[in-house]
């Protein structure tokens, strides 16, 4: 692709400079058949410039495309172990980094290594021609090709400057607007929109400054190969001596460095770009080169997982090197249900994610049917618990893909079913394509309250023996979340449930309630 697209750009030159010659000798009235080189030569280099740029862009593009989706493959595969042991529970800022940063190399291929590379190949395809011819126009020509080099160096320099801010700021404002739109409802509700929509004008404010401070520095980098064009044709115009060439050779020389300003154009925005693509590798060189927080072990032990009996004994565990769990000893017997209440950050989050094995306890141990959740394979724990989270994502999908997503071999029927039982019948009927309507960005809007009850479906769905539900009532209006509580927690389901609450909704109907930082509670009611 490179190789092509020199050519179609050394075409674009060669079709100017040979024009310029072919005109300048047709001025002196010389037997046609003396131009008749010339005018083949402006014809092919006419023909040959679109269609080797075509060309270019054709094996370009399919060689990028290529790269990209076996890229995105690579990235999801070394993320999804990272989230959330390593990582945290982020979600706007990382997910629109590693989108853009997997975009990124595709970009560093096609806009900033090739016409890097053309511009290198042309310009000293140039620079030979016009030494060949004569010295002083060679070197004319090589100052034009790097005073238009320095312009990709100077768009480098200044973008380099300013990236750490612009990233902070894209990344920020990024987050700030899912969360903005995620609850607009709730904003609205509460009267808390004005206040939002503040934070987001500032938000953009500091990533604008950043944008200014960064686009300068660009525009600075493509004045220069402009310049360096101009002021090339007027130095070759005076410094070639009239009796060294002809005046036809003395035009083509002339022209050569207006000709130049094609391939050394894209040089600046090549400069600004390979600064943020350098970034994009080493953050997803760091995100592949990081260790998963669990791993299944060599050899996984067998134990039947049906109605498993999940035990913590002296349970200690954290994010990072802090442990925000200590010492828990807690036991949930098969069909048993447990309350865990708290101040925020005394772990109740914390002991989902080891039930999940999204973490490994740094002391203590965690069992599940009498074996260490370490001894088991990370499939299998995640097989028998299920989990409802507090901040549950939903794809740009249909709604029946996004809750058939606990269990793909889902009919139809039974997606249904369980968004029925999370009290969704009536919004589902509402949709425009009922349980094909398309949800996520772009689609239909999906308030805090709707998402939380499609949280609870999928959990349904899945039907596993063990289920965390972690704040599962938080968006929910009193009503409707004693309506969730009642279906999620009626008797004879059979599964043992870990109901996670700030609030005091279900709390009747647990065996056991727990105040994680204190001691243990007696059963409301």
């Amino acid at each position: 692709g490179t190789l092509l697209g020199t050519l179609s750009v050394a075409s674009g030159v060669a079709l100017t400079a040979t024009a310029a010659w072919l005109i300048t000798r047709a001025s002196e009235h010389p037997p046609v058949l003396m131009l008749m080189v010339a005018i083949v030569g402006v014809r092919t280099f006419g023909l040959a410039r679109p269609v080797l740029r075509y060309a270019e862009r054709l094996v370009s593009h399919d060689a990028a495309l290529r790269l990209l989706a076996e890229r995105r493959a690579g990235v999801y595969d070394a993320l999804v172990p990272l989230v959330p042991g390593r990582l945290g529970r982020r979600r706007g800022d990382l997910l629109t980094s590693v989108v853009d940063d997997v975009d990124s190399l595709v970009d560093d291929r096609l806009r900033v290594r090739q016409p890097v590379w053309t511009a290198v190949g042309v310009g000293l395809l140039a620079t030979l021609v016009a030494g060949l011819l004569t010295p002083i126009a060679g070197l004319v020509v090589a100052a034009v090709v790097a005073v238009g080099a320095l312009g990709g160096v100077e768009a480098r320099r200044g973008v380099a400057a300013a990236e750490r801010e612009f990233v902070a700021a894209r990344a920020a404002l990024s987050d700030r607007v899912e969360q903005t739109l995620g609850s607009a409802r709730d904003l609205v509700l509460w009267g808390a929109a004005g206040p939002a929509l503040d934070a987001l004008d500032e938000a953009g404010d500091r990533l604008s400054r950043a944008v200014r401070r960064s686009a300068r520095s660009v525009a600075l980098g493509r004045a220069l190969p402009l310049l360096a064009g101009g002021a090339g044709f007027l130095v070759m115009a005076a410094v070639v001596p009239a009796d060294a060439v002809s005046p036809a050779m003395r035009a083509l020389l002339v022209m050569l460095p207006i000709a130049l300003v094609d391939p050394l154009a894209p040089l600046p925005d090549a400069g600004a770009l390979a600064v943020r693509t350098a970034a994009a590798r080493r953050r997803l060189d760091e995100l592949a080169a990081m260790q998963p927080a669990v791993a299944d072990p060599e050899r996984p032990a067998s134990a039947d997982l049906t109605h498993p009996e999940a035990a913590s004994e002296r349970l200690t565990a954290g994010w990072g090197d802090r442990d925000v769990l200590v010492d828990l000893d807690l036991t949930l017997p098969p069909g048993g249900r447990v309350g865990l209440v708290g101040a925020s950050g005394t772990g109740k989050s914390t002991y989902a994610a080891v039930l999940l094995r999204f973490l490994d306890p740094t002391g203590g141990r965690q069992t599940l049917a009498g074996e260490d959740l370490r001894a088991l394979a990370l499939d299998d724990v995640r097989r028998a618990t299920g989990l409802v989270d507090d901040d549950p994502h939903l794809f740009a999908s249909t709604l029946v893909e996004n809750v058939r997503l606990a269990r793909p071999d889902a009919t139809d029927h039974q997606v249904r079913a369980a968004l029925d039982a999370a009290h969704l019948g009536p919004w589902v009927d509402d949709l425009p394509d009922g349980l094909h309507t398309a949800l996520g960005e772009g689609s239909a809007h999906v308030s805090g309250g709707e998402r939380a009850r499609i949280a609870v479906a999928r959990a349904l769905l899945a039907d596993a023996p063990v289920l965390v539900l972690d704040e599962p009532t938080a968006h929910l209006d009193a009503e409707t979340a004693q309506r969730v509580a009642d279906e999620v927690l009626a008797p004879g389901r059979g599964r043992s449930i870990v109901w996670i609450t700030h609030g005091t909704v279900g709390l009747d109907r647990m065996d056991e309630v727990v105040r994680l930082g204190e001691t243990r509670a007696p059963v409301p009611g």
